[in-house]
């Protein structure tokens, strides 16, 4: 295992966005054992999204771990990448 990192996702909450780049990164060995910190403002969305990285870490055995949180600067704080997406217009 490479060097674990800390990846933030700005506007975590889309489920299809968001899944595919945790299954991204569950397949990329170099990145096991990193830490996911997921954003969004949406706290309903946010929970099922890291829900949802948990149980696809644990099933591939990618010792990923996830916070989340609706505060982008602590999303932000210490982060080494950052992903950033927003839909326009927002969610219904």
């Amino acid at each position: 295992m490479a060097n674990p990192v800390t990846i933030a996702i700005i506007g975590a909450g889309s489920a299809t966005f968001s899944g595919g780049v945790i299954r991204d990164l569950c397949v990329h060995r170099g990145l096991h054992g990193s830490h996911i910190r997921l954003m969004d403002l949406d706290r309903r969305r946010l929970e099922n999204v890291c829900r949802m990285g948990e149980r696809l870490s644990g099933e591939l055995k990618t010792e990923l771990s996830f916070s989340k949180t609706t505060d982008r600067a602590q999303a932000l704080a210490g982060a080494d990448f950052v992903l950033n997406t927003a839909q326009a217009g927002g969610h219904d």
